[in-house]
Order: structure tokens, then C-alpha cells, then sequence
């Protein structure tokens, strides 16, 4: 069984289990996480700006939910991705296309995978 497999068990017992299992949107720190996603929803979607999700970030937003959890913001919700992608269009100087935000930091710090790299290497 590779970390594809490990990781998304590991934390989703203990997000389930934890105070951080929250919903950023929301004030009360102990509300349900978001219901995970379909396995095809991820794909589905990440599929119209032209690239494919992270695998483990994909089993991460299938197996525990679809954002929510985590350090500060966690993982975010997949519409919410896309959204922040879409709104602030790739340009050649600034930002490339294919690094799509995937996790809140707090103070404005997005996490960004690069989808067009082999091992999807994060980027902040």
C-alpha cells in the first residue's frame, strides 16, 4: 500500500477526531467537515481548466472531505479552488497556468501544485 492509500485513512481518523475538523466559512470551530466528493467529482472538474488534480490531493478531497481540515485553512474546498483560479487568470509574468491554489495558509498564503510537473510539486 503506497501514501496514496496510508495518508487519506490516517488523516481523515484524525480530523473526524479532532477540534480542527472545521469549516473556514464558518464561527463555530466544531462544525461537521464538508461531505467528501464523489471519485469522479475531483476530476470532473479540475478537467475544464485543463489539467489533473494531484492524485493524493484528490483522495484526500474523496476519502475525508472536501476541505476543512488541516493546519489554519487546510486543503481548500474544490469550487473555491477553482474559482480563485479561474478569477485571477494565468499570464506569462506573473503566474503560470496549471498551478491552481490548494490550500489556505492564512494571511493571504495560498499552497499551489504545479498540475503540469510529475510529482505535482507544491509552490507557495
Amino acid at each position: 500500500m503506497n501514501n496514496t492509500e496510508q495518508l487519506p485513512k490516517r488523516v481523515a481518523g484524525r480530523a473526524r477526531s479532532s477540534r480542527q475538523g472545521r469549516y473556514e466559512a464558518t464561527s463555530t470551530p466544531t462544525a461537521p467537515l464538508p461531505a467528501p466528493l464523489s471519485r469522479a467529482e475531483p476530476h470532473r472538474a479540475e478537467a475544464a481548466p485543463g489539467f489533473a488534480p494531484p492524485p493524493l490531493l484528490a483522495a484526500l478531497r474523496t476519502r475525508v472531505a472536501d476541505g476543512g481540515f488541516g493546519p489554519e485553512g487546510g486543503p481548500l474546498p474544490l469550487e473555491r479552488a477553482l474559482c480563485e483560479y479561474t478569477a485571477r487568470r494565468p499570464s506569462a509574468r506573473r503566474r503560470p497556468g496549471g498551478v491552481p491554489p490548494i490550500a489556505d495558509f492564512g494571511c493571504a498564503l495560498r499552497a499551489r501544485a504545479d498540475c503540469h510537473s510529475e510529482g505535482f510539486r507544491a509552490r507557495v
